[in-house]
């Protein structure tokens, strides 16, 4: 439109936040300088914490993750296998949460023990390679009555 323009700005190579500088756009040769400035920041994912770290293999389980920024998750796997990204409250009972503070998806059968976690979050509207959350998810051994 003749009021708007949007642009995509390529992720820097040394990832540094700031400093502010101005928007420059040349139409037509013409250079006009915007009064706002532009700051690149660059909001990875901080995971603190996932909930369950394990349970049974057969079972879908939701699990919960905590920690900043995690509203540019994209994706998620357990061992290899997809999470689905699940909703996200926005309140506890009257409590607001933070946007960003909590993530959530839903796992399927899964089988083993120290299975990693890998995120991928939504850059610039690009995704990013899965990266390994630090986290394991195990597998409870079935119990056997006899």
């Amino acid at each position: 439109s003749d009021s708007a323009l949007t642009c995509t700005v390529p992720r820097p190579s040394q990832l540094i936040n700031g400093p502010r500088v101005p928007v420059v756009v040349q139409v037509a040769g013409q250079l006009s300088m915007s009064t706002l400035m532009f700051e690149f920041t660059d909001p990875l994912p901080e995971i603190h914490g996932i909930t369950p770290l394990h349970g049974p293999a057969a079972l879908d389980k939701l699990l919960t993750f905590t920690g900043l920024n995690l509203d540019v998750l994209d994706a998620i796997t357990v061992g290899g296998t997809s999470c689905q990204l699940a909703q996200v409250p926005v309140k506890v009972g009257e409590q607001q949460l933070p946007l960003g503070s909590i993530a959530m998806c839903r796992l399927g059968p899964v089988m083993g023990s120290g299975l990693v976690v890998k995120v991928r979050a939504r850059v610039s509207q690009i995704a990013a390679s899965y990266v390994d959350s630090g986290f394991r998810f195990n597998v409870d051994a079935p119990m056997v009555l006899s």
